[in-house]
């Protein structure tokens, strides 16, 4: 699962109309505007139901001249409020027509500010961004992957990482200033810090960074604060963590147990206030919000908290009950060969200490005329059933008596008499699991 990064800023936009907004676009971006709206709502006339086309509908064009470039501006509720202008309000509660609910609750939604700008109307064309009345969501620069992002703010990361992600703020920051606004504030879609975009648009500018800053104490981070204190500097070297087996396998073990380990919550920082002011950009007039440099040493604390959970978390393992040993002795003992070619998480889980495993000669298997191999009962009506249910074998330097004594008629029990957590968390296969086998006593 991936999650990229999201950008919004403020702006100084007129967005008064579509035509008042075209206007002053023209003159920031020094370009064509082609404006219009795309929701044309109409009736079908065989069944009176309601549909809409999303096909863009010019109205008009500022052209500015010598202009290389034309934008598509977007009015996303003029084509309700057309709608609704020509037939009346009224329309939505018709018993003539039929309306569903959400066509009615989507026409009668025309009162917000909402605008979408592309730089080209072919094949769609990229989207510059949304505009709403207090921000943009800017979509015009490529964004850097989410979690690269967050990983400026934790490790130490060479010249080139920098670079990359200086280009990245320049970029934006060249829309943020063409369309009026002095700072950007970058998240994940996959977090709550969406929730910034309903405080852009509304608190008043007096309170908004205040709970901004309130809202996200631990987990925001002023851009250029912790890049004028060269805070990068003293992060550990990045060292790239997948998903251990242990890890896995703990995931696995609480979906197929239906519970929840206990564990350590990580606070890393999920939202980025950036004014751009360690480029050197002075446009913050008298503020000087969020002035403090993230630190972000409780993120290697917890994790270390974390790795040392997960090393010492042991998988509580469920016990069979025991078989019927009362005309048996014990023969011998070992470790289960090639269970790493059968082995799948759900099976692994599934094994329980004590449980009993079954001896089934393979005498015509290719590699070895000695062969046993080590079978499970199937979860279903007790049957052996071929590989899903297979463990793996006797170890070849050490089945030949057994294969004989098995050859020969001798009956012949086993059980699982352990299971070791930690080789399997190592993917050590071949020591995980080992049995012990009894033999029947003669007469």
């Amino acid at each position: 699962m991936s999650q990229t990064t999201s950008v919004i800023c403020n702006h100084s936009l007129n967005t008064k109309s579509v035509l008042v907004l075209a206007q002053d676009l023209a003159k920031r971006l020094n370009a064509s505007i082609s404006y219009g709206y795309k929701w044309t709502f109409f009736f079908k006339e065989d069944t009176k139901e309601i549909d809409y086309d999303l096909e863009f509908i010019e109205i008009g064009k500022i052209v500015v001249e010598n202009a290389t470039t034309t934008y598509v501006l977007q009015d996303e509720n003029l084509g309700k409020k057309l709608f609704i202008e020509a037939h009346g309000i009224e329309i939505l509660d018709s018993e003539v027509y039929k309306i569903s609910d959400y066509y009615k609750e989507l026409l009668q939604d025309t009162q917000n500010v909402e605008y979408e700008l592309h730089d080209t109307l072919e094949n769609g064309g990229d989207l510059v961004g949304y505009i709403y009345k207090n921000h943009i969501d800017l979509w015009i620069v490529d964004s850097l992957h989410w979690y690269y992002y967050q990983r400026q703010f934790l490790y130490y990361l060479d010249e080139e990482d920098r670079a990359i992600f200086t280009k990245y703020r320049l970029d934006n920051l060249k829309w943020v200033q063409l369309l009026g606004g002095n700072f950007m504030f970058v998240f994940s879609s996959g977090e709550k810090s969406y929730k910034v975009e309903d405080y852009i648009e509304s608190l008043p500018n007096n309170v908004f960074f205040e709970t901004i800053e309130k809202e996200f104490k631990n987990v925001l981070v002023n851009v250029s604060q912790y890049y004028l204190a060269y805070a990068y500097q003293n992060k550990p070297v990045y060292i790239h963590k997948g998903l251990s087996n242990k890890h896995f396998r703990m995931i696995c073990y609480e979906i197929k147990n239906k519970t929840k380990i206990p564990s350590i919550d990580l606070e890393y920082p999920v939202l980025f206030y950036d004014d751009f002011y360690d480029l050197d950009i002075h446009f913050r007039g008298d503020y000087d919000y969020f002035n403090f440099v993230y630190d972000g040493s409780h993120v290697f604390e917890n994790e270390l908290k974390l790795k040392q959970f997960q090393d010492n978390y042991v998988i509580k393992r469920e016990v069979a009950e025991p078989i019927n040993l009362s005309n048996y002795f014990k023969i011998y003992s070992c470790s289960i060969a090639g269970f790493a070619h059968y082995v799948s998480t759900d099976l692994e889980l599934s094994l329980k200490l004590n449980q009993e495993v079954f001896l089934v000669r393979e005498p015509n298997n290719e590699f070895d005329k000695h062969a046993i191999a080590i079978f499970v009962k199937d979860k279903i009506g007790g049957s052996l059933k071929s590989h899903k249910e297979k463990l793996g074998y006797i170890g070849k330097h050490e089945n030949y008596i057994l294969s004989k004594l098995l050859d020969n008629g001798y009956e012949l029990k086993s059980m699982l008499s352990k299971i070791s957590e930690k080789q399997i968390d190592n993917s050590n296969y071949n020591e995980a699991l080992t049995i012990e086998i009894f033999m029947k006593k003669n007469g």
